[in-house]
């Protein structure tokens, strides 16, 4: 599982084009405001997902997390 940040603008192109490359895997939005997509695939197709992504990252701007920083609360 990997975890996606982007624009809030780009979050249905990135599922399209996900979705589309042979049931790689698929994207869930965890945070809609911070346009946090959660990546799920399986795990010994992790190298071709990575790859995937960073051929994507060439059409839509984002960038990969291993998983979201935790957001602190102030006061």
């Amino acid at each position: 599982m990997l975890y996606a940040t982007l624009e809030p603008r780009y979050i249905g192109m990135f599922r399209f084009l996900l979705e589309a490359e042979d049931n790689l895997g698929y994207a869930t939005v965890v945070d809609k405001y911070a346009a946090v997509l959660k990546i799920i695939f399986s795990p010994h197709q992790e190298r071709e997902m990575r790859a995937f992504l960073a051929g994507m990252q060439q059409t839509i701007p984002f960038e990969v997390m291993e998983r979201p920083a935790a957001q602190t609360e102030t006061r």
